[in-house]
């Protein structure tokens, strides 16, 4: 069965819960038919503690957000998330899920379209 990606919706509090920030991870770049860093950067990892899962999660998210930079157990939010997965088909069968969200904000901040991408205070007008 394939499903079609844009159409997976999720519940980023029901499966996530609550996000504690843990630190910036790293940096993707784009490579060339090599292999080769182009130099491009295409997106950044971060590390979130998820309350629910219990665990670490690496978090992309797309090189046009600016740099996130959060003290460290700060707790955010996931704007637009999308989960994906790749299966090893080797023994076990391993699956490898990757979170990809359009942005990340201080939680109780709300984002609004058409300001650069600049979170603002809930009920705050800019």
């Amino acid at each position: 069965m394939r499903l079609i990606q844009e159409k997976l919706v999720c519940d980023s509090k029901a499966t996530f819960g609550d996000l504690m920030f843990m630190e910036f991870d790293s940096e993707r770049f784009e490579r060339d038919e090599d292999g080769n860093s182009t130099g491009v950067l295409t997106r950044r990892a971060y590390n979130l503690y998820s309350v629910r899962q219990g665990e670490i999660i690496k978090v992309f998210i797309p090189a046009e957000v600016a740099l996130k930079e959060f003290k460290e157990e700060e707790k955010v939010e996931l704007v637009d998330v999308n989960i994906s997965s790749i299966v090893d088909s080797g023994y076990g069968n391993k699956r490898t899920y990757y979170i990809v969200a359009g942005d990340m904000i201080k939680a109780g901040e709300k984002k609004v379209q058409g300001q650069q991408g600049q979170p603002v205070q809930n009920g705050d007008k800019k």
